[in-house]
């Protein structure tokens, strides 16, 4: 991979890996990866290895989804702060998103694509669950 781009990063989490770039200049962390520091502004960037698992931050129930993921209504997308100190936001599985008040933040999560149509989706699920 040399370029910074999303195509990238999806074809790399289809294989199950979850990739980041982070600045040379500055130091920052960015997933999923943009071509330009949203800190320093250099085009410096290097591809880096994230870590799979991490923390649920937040969460939300999507009850009134975008068009095109109707039919999955309920479902539930979270903040999940990486064990390397990343964060993204991604698909939450293994919950029941007619229970919300089951759903504990700060559970383990750990990194669990999904494909919808043929294409990955960035997801995790709860470890010890």
């Amino acid at each position: 991979m040399s370029e910074f781009l999303i195509s990238e990063f999806y074809e790399k989490l289809k294989e199950g890996n979850l990739v980041g770039v982070k600045c040379r200049k500055c130091g920052f962390y960015m997933l999923p990866p943009r071509m330009i520091c949203r800190n320093c502004g250099t085009n410096d960037l290097e591809w880096v290895e994230s870590s799979k698992t991490g923390v649920l931050e937040t969460f939300t129930v999507v009850h009134v989804p975008p068009v095109g993921l109707g039919k999955e209504a309920p479902y539930i997308v979270g903040i999940i702060k990486l064990d390397n100190g990343g964060k993204v936001t991604a698909r939450i599985e293994g919950f029941n998103p007619n229970e919300p008040e089951k759903i504990k933040i700060g559970s383990k999560v750990t990194l669990t694509p999904l494909t919808r149509e043929g294409k990955p989706v960035l997801a995790f699920k709860p470890i010890n669950q």
